[in-house]
């Protein structure tokens, strides 16, 4: 697959792998669990799943889509609100991960949007939302270790390069 693989397919697998990655390390837990924070940030593994939901919005939405969205106090993005469950805040980050692929399945990653004072390529989009995503995967893995030892960063059969 590797030789006929396009830049934009390697690209979102790379960036899907990471995304199921962080729905991974919230899989299984008890909302106290998932929203308890160990760190004097406040982070918690479903702060930053929320948080993860308003990236993939921002980036793709209003980024590159030009959709003018209601703005979230940045605090907000990542403190679940008491009634929001896990499964609650999984479904709008998978529902915004949709939104993205959707997005990105319209443009050319040689296409330019107007960003700051200038422009920026799809291409530097999706490989930032891979850096983001990975990222943050990484500081789930090591809260998720600290709520009940589960390791690894990938859910079995999610490796990107596989």
């Amino acid at each position: 697959m590797a030789g006929t693989e396009t830049e934009l397919h390697l690209l979102s697998r790379y960036l899907d792998a990471y995304r199921g990655a962080i729905r991974w390390k919230v899989a299984g837990l008890a909302r106290e669990q998932a929203a308890r924070s160990m760190v004097s940030s406040g982070t918690s593994l479903l702060g930053i799943v929320k948080h993860m939901g308003y990236v993939e919005q921002g980036w793709f939405q209003e980024v590159i889509d030009r959709r003018k969205l209601e703005s979230i106090p940045p605090a907000d993005e990542f403190t679940p609100a008491d009634d929001e469950t896990v499964d609650q805040i999984v479904a709008f980050f998978d529902e915004q991960c949709a939104i993205s692929r959707e997005i990105l399945s319209t443009r050319n990653l040689n296409d330019l949007v107007p960003f700051g004072d200038g422009e920026l390529s799809i291409r530097d989009v999706v490989v930032h939302m891979i850096e983001e995503t990975a990222r943050h995967a990484g500081h789930m893995d090591i809260l998720r270790e600290q709520i009940d030892g589960q390791t690894g960063g990938f859910p079995p059969g999610g490796l990107p390069w596989s």
